[in-house]
């Protein structure tokens, strides 16, 4: 019985206020038009930020792609160049400023370290293609930047487990190339040692360095220029003299950003 009470008092509340609905129209139809009108604004002003931002990032993404892609041709450029004369690898430079302006420019953790990580294996390639070898303290220099650049990438791609495992082989390769085996060594154990790197590359990678050094024992770093060695190999010294050339461990390693995000 008392719910019917309610029921019928709802009932009446909604009818009164119904009734008197054309009245406040009347009173109060512009004032509702310019409350509806300001909603309709905000709203596609927020999906217009959105949207924008949203072809930005995308945008941004692709240029990361494309630059890391770009670091690997400029390597397949730059040793063609010295087959002719020719330096190309000032390109891996130019890619190298680029994958830093878009590592700045990303809000996206995985993008910054990807292009972080690019940039780096950049800079230590450009050591290895050059024509002439830098003196010591400007290699010493590069490499530094390029140590920053993986400790930074580290640090954006945080919970990334290929992303980390392809930051903490580059910082090994760059202990190599300052002749500190021991730090290399180290780096190269931690990554095979890691089960969250299980199953990426760079597990397999950090085991053929750790073999290399293991079987070599000195530092494995260039001592010479590359016009000094072979134009059609790059190789790392010391090598024995019946031994296989040794692929300089600089492969690239391509990724989809996108796949990296899932």
């Amino acid at each position: 019985m008392k719910s019917e009470r309610r029921h019928d008092l709802k009932t009446n509340e909604l009818a009164e206020w119904l009734s008197h609905l054309p009245e406040f129209w009347q009173k109060n139809y512009k004032t509702v038009i310019y409350i509806v009108i300001i909603v309709i604004i905000v709203g596609v002003a927020v999906y217009a930020k959105w949207y924008r931002k949203r072809a930005e990032f995308t945008k941004l993404r692709t240029e990361i792609t494309e630059f890391s892609t770009r670091v690997a041709q400029s390597k397949v450029d730059a040793v063609m160049g010295l087959q002719q004369g020719i330096d190309y690898s000032n390109r891996l430079l130019v890619t190298a400023d680029s994958l830093e302006t878009a590592s700045r420019r990303a809000d996206d953790p995985v993008s910054a370290a990807l292009a972080l990580n690019k940039r780096a294996e950049a800079l230590r390639a450009e050591l290895h293609y050059r024509p002439e070898s830098l003196e010591p303290q400007a290699a010493g220099v590069q490499i530094e930047q390029a140590v920053k650049c993986y400790e930074k990438a580290l640090e954006k791609g945080h919970g990334n487990t290929s992303l980390n495992a392809m930051s903490e082989f580059g910082l090994g390769l760059c202990a190599e190339e300052v002749g500190d085996s021991a730090k290399a060594t180290s780096i190269y154990r931690q990554i095979v040692a890691n089960p969250d790197y299980e199953g990426t590359i760079f597990v397999h990678q950090a085991r053929r360095r750790l073999e290399t050094i293991e079987e070599y024992g000195d530092p494995v770093y260039f001592t010479e220029s590359v016009s000094q060695v072979q134009r059609d190999q790059i190789v790392f010294q010391p090598q024995a003299e019946d031994a296989e050339p040794l692929v300089m461990p600089s492969d690239p390693y391509q990724f989809d950003i996108n796949e990296l995000t899932q």
